[in-house]
């Protein structure tokens, strides 16, 4: 439920939202699901074409408190990708292990990262063009 001032609580959210977000770039993403008693939220991320939406990043952990500071704001509901269930079991067992962990910056700042990781130059690659599977910090 919202608080008083609108803030946003993590039983607000449902697997198949679809959201914007704030950002240099307008975004959108979608919940996938919730781990550690919705503490992190799985989500993909799309970039724009126009008003169509493509993926840009099919998996991302965040933690609820960084989503929160990325500004969202529901639009929809979608089913969410059959597939993503397997990227989750990945990051699971990764995270078991120390490898992995969960984004705690907003979705613009993954957003930012994860294209520095795939390119030299961030602000010449549009989210639209770039498909990736999942970004794990």
């Amino acid at each position: 439920m919202k608080s008083a001032k609108g803030t946003l609580a993590a039983g607000d959210l449902e697997a198949g939202q679809v959201f914007a977000y704030r950002g240099a770039r307008p975004g959108a993403g979608q919940i996938l699901g919730f781990e550690d008693g919705r503490e992190i939220v799985h989500v993909r991320l799309f970039g724009r074409i126009g008003a169509e939406l493509r993926v840009f990043v099919g998996h991302v952990p965040i933690a609820f408190g960084a989503l929160r500071r990325s500004g969202i704001r529901l639009l929809t509901t979608a089913e969410a990708p059959d597939d993503w269930e397997e990227s989750r079991r990945t990051w699971s067992q990764r995270r078991a292990q120390g490898e992995v962990a969960a984004f705690d910056v907003t979705l613009a700042n993954v957003e930012r990262k994860t294209l520095e990781a795939v390119t030299d130059s961030v602000d010449a690659v549009d989210p639209a063009s770039v498909t990736l599977r999942w970004a794990f910090p």
